[in-house]
């Protein structure tokens, strides 16, 4: 029994507090209902993070997610927003799969040339199945405000190759510095990677925009489970 339910990567990189694989990020409450933070073998970072997510093995993922009986499931990684509609039929409880589920309530409140997306692959996000679903939930979003990690950056090193070490400070000050010649005209910022809100307190004070995440979309299902200083 539990209130919340992660489908995590079959991966070792550390996960810090504000990461949704993190039980740090969560309440006390959350704990005292269940935090089930669940592995499904053999999804690699490569093996989601797709150019064709409908040629992946989703069964891990299907299996899973058929299993919940109580609270509700997220996903840590959210390239899976393709799959979102397959699990939720798979699910008798709601079921994130991505924060970029959010993005039709975000552009209730802003333009669309003052959100950007931060996403682990820009490349696999941009191409014909994400585009093609993102204009679902976001036909007037425009794809130049959608800013991917370069492969040099630290944070993106230690997560493709499952590094068991990871340097908080430097991979913030990459990121605050990578984003910022796109950050004109932005007020808000959405992470599609879900190992970037360890630093959305640092993105929000450094550009003054409102940032949502995997977390905001938990949240936006069932308040109570997300540790403040993480929202």
């Amino acid at each position: 029994m539990a209130a919340l339910t992660v489908l995590q990567l079959d991966t070792k990189f550390p996960r810090m507090a504000g990461d949704v694989g993190s039980a740090l990020t969560y309440t006390p409450l959350a704990h005292e209902q269940g935090v089930d933070i669940r592995t499904i073998t053999n999804a690699s970072v490569t093996a989601v993070i797709s150019d064709r997510p409908d040629q992946m093995d989703i069964s891990g993922f299907s299996d899973a997610a058929a299993a919940v009986q109580t609270g509700m499931t997220v996903t840590s990684c959210g390239f899976l927003a393709y799959w979102q509609d397959h699990l939720s039929a798979c699910s008798a409880v709601p079921i994130v799969t991505s924060s970029l589920c959010l993005l039709p309530s975000i552009m209730a409140i802003y333009k669309a040339e003052e959100i950007a997306i931060i996403t682990f692959n820009e490349a696999v996000l941009k191409g014909a199945f994400f585009a093609d679903m993102l204009n679902e939930y976001a036909p007037l979003f425009i794809g130049d405000n959608i800013i991917g990690l370069s492969p040099d950056m630290h944070l993106r090193q230690v997560i493709e190759t499952d590094a068991i070490a990871l340097d908080m400070p430097r991979a913030e000050n990459e990121l605050i510095a990578h984003i910022a010649p796109q950050m004109t005209g932005i007020k808000a910022v959405l992470f599609e990677c879900t190992n970037l809100p360890p630093y959305k307190a640092a993105i929000k004070t450094h550009f003054n925009v409102e940032v949502y995440d995997i977390l905001t979309a938990i949240n936006t299902v069932q308040t109570g489970l997300i540790r403040e200083e993480y929202l």
